[in-house]
């Protein structure tokens, strides 16, 4: 075989092998061309099979890593639907019991106070299957391009003060003490105030949820290289290393991990954050610790909007 006819073959194989991203057909060939030799194959024939067995071996690995992905796919549908079947029978049956009650007059009129109380649990659980409703749809939304987000001015304690408001009642139960600040000085950015809201609640609920009695959660706005940064910390019993690579990935919460076990509900908050950062142009990091508490940070990209904040 002349140099040069080798050299082609082996500069030919190299470009289709690495255009292909399969690198295991070179340990594959290299098996091969050591053994042809023996064959009494000349080059032209040693070329085509040469070309022919990076094909078929690039498509035996393509497929293979394909039904991989179709197993891990139907893996996660199968983790969905169970838990989402959990997350939407727990209100439903709850909704079904008290309207049960009320319908067939189990309670007298006269006792207000106990019709009151089960319109009320009604009322809570349609909220509870109308929430996990809306962050399916708006996931999905966001995700098909199909959420056009409304950047606004508008003032940054008065916002963080109402995402507050809204978990202050279980923090309260905690012991939980929550401090917002706002430093002098904060770039500026554009956001959509609402998407804003539900992702600083979505972590303020985070925080409280995996912070034990008595602990502390923070908000607080900065900057990193220029960028505006929402952080939120806690003092809670932080996130475990072997959970933090699929922590914001939607649909991935398995019964089977201790710490998605104890946690309620259907696992999307930090999904639906990531999906809103993402559309912001910005991007969610997470530095945590187990046993030492979690920080998120919210990254926004620098813009030339104002937004009016108030600073103590």
């Amino acid at each position: 075989m002349k140099f040069w006819e080798l050299a082609v073959g082996v500069v030919l194989f190299a470009a289709l092998t690495l255009f292909l991203m399969e690198i295991e057909a070179f340990e594959l060939f290299y098996e091969f061309s050591r053994d042809h030799e023996d064959w009494g194959l000349d080059e032209a024939v040693m070329g085509l099979l040469a070309f022919l067995f990076a094909v078929i071996v690039s498509l035996l690995l393509s497929a293979r890593r394909r039904a991989r992905e179709l197993e891990e796919a139907n893996r996660l549908k199968s983790v969905f639907l169970a838990n989402m079947s959990h997350d939407l029978r727990t209100p439903l049956n709850a909704i079904m019991g008290f309207s049960d009650i009320l319908r067939h007059e189990l309670v007298p009129a006269t006792d207000t106070e106990k019709r009151n109380a089960y319109a009320n649990g009604i009322y809570a659980s349609s909220q509870q299957v109308l929430e996990l409703v809306n962050t399916i749809l708006d996931i999905t939304a966001i995700e098909a391009g199909e959420r056009v987000l409304e950047p606004q001015d508008f003032n940054m304690e008065d916002l963080l003060a109402r995402c507050r408001d809204e978990i202050a009642g279980r923090a309260t139960e905690k012991a939980i003490g929550i401090e917002i600040i706002v430093g002098a000085g904060l770039p500026p950015f554009q956001a959509d105030p609402q998407p804003l809201i539900q992702m600083i609640s979505n972590l303020l609920d985070n925080a409280v949820k995996f912070t034990e009695p008595g602990g502390y959660v923070s908000v607080r706005c900065g900057s990193d290289k220029g960028r505006p940064t929402i952080s939120v910390t806690d003092t809670g019993v932080g996130i475990p290393q072997h959970r933090l690579r699929r922590v914001m990935e939607p649909f991935t919460k398995s019964g089977d991990d201790p710490y998605d076990a104890a946690e309620k509900g259907s696992g999307l908050g930090l999904a639906k954050v990531k999906t809103h950062m993402e559309a912001h142009g910005g991007k969610v990091l997470i530095d945590s610790k187990e046993g030492a508490g979690t920080t998120v940070t919210l990254v926004f990209p620098i813009t030339g909007a104002t937004t009016r904040q108030q600073v103590a």
